[in-house]
This record gives structure tokens, sequence and C-alpha cells, in this order.
């Protein structure tokens, strides 16, 4: 009875570990589109999820580069770190056809540093039916001063998962 009980007890706190908390929305990602020549595109990104926390007020970006290993060499199993970026001030907007749109912004430009924006289109609720719709539409943008440049990224995603 004691090892039914602890394991019990095991299984709850193992499905509460791999819930998400609540007003944290996640949604994996299975299409990129990286800009030509960005440090991004050079990465050969295979995945990656976007959470968005309410109570925090930001979004985060999780990206898994592919891991290389040339034939014949002899390399370490190990997995390349993913890239997070993580960015402040959550905005929540309707747009005109039902979708919500998450938006949050760090910008540094006015000390040199870039304007990181990350906008997060949640299509559930989109009632147009103009084109076919995907889930989840990711765009961030990165904007440098000097020299002036501008890249955008594209990726798209499932429904979130709450």
């Amino acid at each position: 009875m004691k090892k039914l009980i602890l394991f019990a007890v095991l299984s709850v706190i193992g499905a509460q570990a791999q819930a998400t908390p609540n007003g944290v929305r996640v949604a994996h990602l299975n299409t990129m589109y990286f800009e030509t020549g960005s440090t991004l595109a050079a990465k050969e990104i295979h995945y990656g999820h976007v959470s968005i926390d309410r109570f925090s007020r930001t979004i985060e970006l999780k990206l898994q580069p592919a891991f290389h290993c040339p034939a014949g060499a002899v390399c370490a199993m190990v997995m390349p770190q993913m890239i997070t970026i993580e960015l402040p001030n959550l905005q929540v907007k309707k747009g005109g056809c039902g979708e919500v749109i998450y938006t949050a912004e760090k910008n540094l430009m006015p000390v040199d540093g870039p304007r990181r924006t990350l906008e997060v289109v949640d299509n559930r609720h989109n009632y147009c039916e103009i084109y076919p719709i995907i889930p989840t539409v990711v765009r961030y943008t990165v904007e440098t001063p000097r020299p002036y440049r501008q890249e955008e990224h594209q990726m798209h995603g499932d429904e979130f998962l709450n």
C-alpha cells in the first residue's frame, strides 16, 4: 500500500513539473523563414517554441540550432545550446479578423544598441476566410542603428498548448 501511495504522489509531482504555469501560453514552431545572411540563418535552426507569459509580461522565443559533425570526425555528442530571446513590455491587441496579437519590444537604439521586436499572432479566433490560416505566426525583427540594418524573420507553428 505504501508503494502505491508513493507512486501516486510521484506521478502527480511529475505531471505538475511538465505542465506550464497558469498564465503562460506555449506554441511549438515547425516552419522557419530567416533573412538570408543573418546570424539566425547561419545557425540552421531545426525547431523552436514561443511562450507568452502574461504575468511577467514577456515573450520568450527559444530556437534549437542544428548539430553538425563532419563525416569521419570524432565529435562530442552534445546538442548546441538553445538560442533564447526574451523581450519585455508585453502588449495585447485584437486584429481586424479576431486574431490576438501579442507584441514585446526592447529598444536600445538611443544608446547605439539594437531594437528587437517579437510579434506573435494567435489565429485560433480568426474568422476571415481570405487565406489559409496558420495557427501561430511569430515575427522577430532586429534593427541596428550603425550601420542601419533591419532583419526580419518569420516562424509558423502549431496552436498554443493552453
